[in-house]
């Protein structure tokens, strides 16, 4: 049986609505998602790291809430396995509370200061991308983000530094250059959990400049007000 034009429209709005929706969640989530893998991709490196840790600071991290108390711990044990880790639970907590500058300036201090040389640098670099993103600074974001992917080109992190590089392209409104990105990425990595988060985001990329902007709606004075007017 052949469907009516009126229920193929209906279907096909359908589809673009759930589309719609869901972009209004897949972006705050792919930066959240990056930021939780980076997080998880440091706690790894720092149990490879960990040989010897000060019981401590160890019990001092496992109870601090605050950034307060993890900048004692970074002040009072830089040198144990746990002051990195303090100082990036720092800044990721900056960065949940949305102090994106201040978030930027200790991942920072982390790969430029305090540990140059320590395996949670790249961890570190990829959180201040995301946090100049985060602030609205696409083509600065970009370009750390450019500058990752050449600098580590076989890290486990540079598939984030990719899809970060379309997020900026499309959110400054070149979507076709965001989309040659996916495009590129999946042609690379046909297989894979992050093949198919190309995918998907190229999927929603595809609908959302289909989908003309909304124009904004023009009131029209009530009676009341015309004879206000008047």
């Amino acid at each position: 049986m052949e469907k009516s034009p009126n229920a193929s429209h209906v279907e096909e709005s359908n589809t673009e609505n759930r589309f719609s929706e869901l972009g209004e969640y897949l972006k705050p989530l792919a930066i959240g998602m990056g930021v939780l893998v980076l997080v998880g991709g440091g706690f790894l490196g720092f149990r490879y790291q960990k040989q010897s840790t000060h019981k401590k600071a160890d019990a001092l991290l496992s109870s601090a809430t605050t950034r307060e108390a993890l900048q004692q711990i970074v002040e009072a044990y830089p040198s144990t396995p746990i002051g990195p880790i303090a100082l990036l639970s720092s800044a990721t907590k900056y960065f949940n509370s949305k102090q994106y500058a201040l978030a930027q300036s200790t991942y920072k201090r982390f790969f430029l200061e305090d540990y140059p040389d320590h395996i949670m640098k790249y961890t570190a670099e990829l959180g201040s991308a995301y946090c100049q993103e985060a602030s609205g600074q696409y083509h600065q974001a970009r370009e750390s983000f450019l500058v990752f992917e050449k600098a580590h080109p076989d890290h486990y992190l540079t598939p984030l530094a990719v899809f970060g590089q379309a997020r900026c392209f499309a959110q400054a409104g070149q979507g076709d250059d965001a989309r040659v990105v996916y495009e590129d990425f999946i042609a690379a990595n046909p297989e894979g959990d992050w093949g198919d988060y190309a995918d998907l985001s190229l999927k929603y990329l595809e609908m959302e400049l289909r989908i003309p902007p909304v124009p904004f709606p023009t009131l029209s004075p009530t009676n009341n007000e015309e004879q206000i007017v008047n």
